[in-house]
């Protein structure tokens, strides 16, 4: 008796936590590509929690655009506001149109047309199975990270190339640099043609070139998630 009421326990507990990490899900899906690899590693797709945030934000970009484009038509026309009633549609043609483009220039349409527009990009993306994050967000990120690296590299110093070994004892590829790179299991790392996928990474205390990569050829049945380009030359 007592079992069969903690398994009924769990099953509603299971079935209320359910919305909620449906909602979590979906917020994580706004997030750029290297933040949601930590919030849902390996496996776990975002692709239905994307589409469905994407359909809510086009939804959404079109409520607010009708409900601000009223508020904006009411301000324009307080009012003494006539048109000429001359029996042309010249007039009411012209001032709609005109009414039209002011409200996609003003603040509140450029809002109203953004979210539409990337949430049918987004949803266009989810149907083909990919994870397209929202550009302000994804911008931010980029702006930090890239803000990040130029700290790391004013306090380090001038950058050391990196030390590439082919064919070793437990790897095809290995690099050891003195930057920490972007990589994990579901990248695809290209170098002079070849597909290698990360296997192994280390981090060495007090070295002048602390991480090390070590990646393996990839099979033909792997599938290739996202391809990042190695720089050898240079790197």
């Amino acid at each position: 008796m007592r079992k069969r009421e903690n398994r009924a326990l769990s099953e509603a507990a299971g079935k209320i936590a359910a919305p909620f990490s449906l909602l979590l899900a979906c917020l994580a899906s706004l997030l750029p590509e290297r933040l949601r690899r930590h919030i849902s590693p390996g496996d776990d797709s975002l692709v239905l929690p994307t589409a469905i945030s994407a359909y809510l934000q086009a939804a959404g970009g079109v409520v607010l655009g009708f409900l601000m484009f009223a508020r904006y038509h009411r301000a324009i026309t307080s009012g003494d506001f006539t048109l000429p009633t001359d029996g042309s549609y010249a007039p009411t043609f012209v001032f709609g149109m005109t009414l039209y483009v002011g409200f996609a220039f003003s603040g509140w349409g450029v809002v109203s047309l953004w979210l539409f527009t990337e949430g049918l990009v987004r949803a266009a993306a989810a149907m083909i199975g990919s994870e397209l994050g929202s550009a302000p967000v994804v911008i931010a990120d980029a702006a930090v990270a890239a803000l990040r690296r130029r700290w790391a590299t004013h306090q380090r110093g001038p950058l050391l190339h990196d030390v590439v070994t082919f064919a070793g004892a437990d790897f095809d590829l290995c690099i050891v640099s003195q930057i920490s790179r972007d990589w994990d299991p579901l990248a695809t790392i290209r170098l002079e043609g070849k597909l290698y996928r990360l296997t192994n990474r280390e981090e060495l205390a007090a070295a002048t070139r602390p991480h090390v990569y070590k990646l393996h050829l990839i099979p033909p049945e792997h599938i290739v998630r996202r391809i990042e380009d190695y720089p050898l030359e240079g790197a």
